[in-house]
């Protein structure tokens, strides 16, 4: 078992930026994508 991983990540991390990134990611679009083009009749 890991003892104190909260100091160990707090020394990791004191200097990181938290980015909130809204929308939906490229992946899911990309999957839309393929999704629509496969139902197109043709």
């Amino acid at each position: 078992m890991i003892a104190a991983p909260s100091p160990l990540l707090g020394r990791l991390l004191h200097k990181s930026h938290v980015l909130d990134i809204r929308g939906r990611s490229y992946r899911l679009r990309d999957l839309d994508r393929t999704a629509t083009a496969s139902r197109s009749p043709g």
